[in-house]
């Protein structure tokens, strides 16, 4: 395999992942966030097929290693840049901080001036290979590996807070949606990392690495736009939206009482408060509320008749979240139903605890026991 087909099938597979953001549709893309996020990614795959495309034209790889290093810096960077902050974009709802925003371009002015500055003072024309662009590329690759240091720890604190927010408001798992960032996040953080060591080495690593590329790019895009013609953006921001009003709710009940008189009958209020969460819950447990399919935090904590960060506060007095509390006690009532009713079959038991299907509830039931629900029934 050469240098030059590597090149021609990056440019092929560029344009193509190109066209299909370009070509995207979806009912998702009437929310600015989403648009934004997908022209981000876009903006990332052309400067990815430009940056191929130069290669190839120019012969650089043909011209030595220093000019083929100078060149992927100089466009890898950016397009890592965009690319997180596509994602970003994405798990902030486009509430981005300034490091978010700038930490990307000011990395890449830093390659920029190291590469340029270290000709300058060469005298020598841009894609000379002398000691002090080496020198100069080897600065470079440490600043982009930084950068994607800062983002995936960005990446990683987003998607912990994304997690707990479906926990906190779906009664069944939504983290599996989220899994295409996750392996997107790891993978340009990978890359980040083998591109500045890979490109200095030999032709046989180069290859490997080159083929891994292959895999992450079209992996985050085809995601990225089976995500948006989903219906997973408008249930994440549902999660998003309930969290925040738990956090108002939170925060007008702190001014209120610390306007308050600080005494006994304060400390007591909180206790009453928590107990009168405990009676609500025990009555619409026996109304058996739990057991229905779809219902979600908000839609508990209303016919609980308390306030949603009451309630979540005192789930998080259980040690626990909406979503494992939820599953926890639908297994239960699964147990009681295996042992009472033998003849249910699992879809059955399933539509009768709340679980969406017979797989979602013996996935759960594993999960939880650490058996199926049949190796439990036969050890009873």
């Amino acid at each position: 395999m050469t240098a030059e087909m590597i090149q021609f099938a990056a440019i092929v597979l560029m344009t193509l992942l190109t066209l299909k953001l370009l070509t995207l549709n979806g009912r998702a893309l009437k929310s600015d966030i989403i648009n934004t996020s997908r022209w981000l990614m876009t903006v990332g795959t052309t400067l990815l097929l430009v940056q191929f495309t130069t290669q190839m034209t120019l012969g650089l790889r043909a011209m030595g290693i220093t000019q083929g290093v100078m060149l992927n810096l100089l466009m890898f960077v950016p397009t890592s840049w965009v690319f997180s902050l596509s994602l970003l974009y994405l798990q902030r709802q486009g509430h981005l901080n300034k490091w978010d925003k700038f930490v990307g371009g000011f990395t890449w002015a830093i390659v920029i001036v190291l590469i340029l500055g270290a000709n300058i003072i060469d005298e020598k024309p841009l894609f000379s290979d002398t000691p002090q662009i080496r020198i100069a590329e080897k600065i470079a690759s440490g600043c982009y590996i930084i950068m994607q240091i800062y983002y995936a720890c960005r990446h990683v604190s987003n998607l912990r807070d994304m997690q707990l927010e479906l926990l906190d408001y779906f009664d069944r798992d939504m983290s599996g949606r989220l899994i295409w960032m996750k392996v997107s996040l790891w993978s340009l953080s990978a890359l980040a990392l083998m591109i500045p060591f890979g490109i200095f080495l030999s032709k046989q690593i180069l290859i490997g690495i080159v083929l891994f590329f292959f895999f992450c790019i079209p992996y985050m895009v085809d995601r990225f736009c089976d995500y948006v013609k989903s219906g997973t953006p408008a249930k994440i921001l549902e999660a998003e939206r309930n969290a925040e009003e738990i956090m108002e709710e939170r925060i007008q009940e702190k001014i209120s009482e610390e306007l308050q008189v600080k005494d006994k009958s304060l400390i007591n209020k909180t206790k009453e408060k928590r107990l009168r969460v405990s009676k609500a819950v025990a009555s619409w447990l026996e109304q058996e509320g739990h057991l229905r399919q779809g219902i979600t935090q908000p839609i508990a904590a209303s016919e609980m008749g308390v306030p949603k960060y009451l309630f979540t506060e005192w789930l998080s007095d259980q040690n626990t979240n909406y979503n494992e509390w939820l599953a926890k006690l639908r297994i239960k009532e699964a147990q009681r139903i295996l042992v009472a009713k033998p003849d249910w079959s699992n879809e059955t038991i399933a539509e009768h605890c709340g679980f969406k299907n017979r797989a979602h509830f013996q996935n759960k039931f594993k999960e939880i026991t650490g058996k199926t629900p049949t190796d439990w029934l036969n050890k009873q």
